[in-house]
């Protein structure tokens, strides 16, 4: 995503902490959040920012080109965007509940319907989105 809060915390930009988001998207109650602002509003930031703080750490997050993957050093590097965030210093105890903890699926409806609206109604397995969901492979009718 261009413009996300992984580009801008690594130093691209102006950043406006939004970090109390977090906080309060989980405070809310409800199963469901609607999002709804008008253009240029800053929705898919927030998102970036929900999603940066709640996902688990994966492969993915894993720096390219080491042989091994080292998802400590992955975690370590997404919570040092978070350093100095208004959510760690005001809120050190939620932060250390809630950082990386939830797996976040995100789907992108930017693309245009052709794109996406036939395949919508598919399920078509290529393979595991992350290793959250290897442990129940098994478990799922394929």
């Amino acid at each position: 995503m261009e413009g996300g809060f992984l580009e801008t915390s690594d130093g691209g930009g102006f950043l406006v902490d939004k970090s109390l988001l977090c906080k309060a998207f989980l405070e809310c109650g409800s199963y469901v959040v609607r999002v709804s602002l008008p253009p240029r509003f800053g929705k898919s930031f927030n998102l970036s920012v929900l999603e940066q703080f709640f996902n688990v750490v994966t492969v993915n997050d894993c720096p390219q080109g080491t042989k091994e993957p080292n998802l400590d050093v992955a975690r370590e590097q997404r919570e040092r965007r978070f350093a100095n965030s208004l959510l760690k210093l005001r809120h050190p105890e939620f932060f250390k509940m809630h950082f990386a903890r939830y797996p976040v699926i995100r789907i992108d409806f930017q693309a245009s319907p052709p794109l996406w609206l036939p395949y919508a109604w598919t399920v078509t397995p290529v393979s595991m989105p992350c290793d959250v969901f290897a442990d129940h492979a098994s478990d799922m009718q394929l």
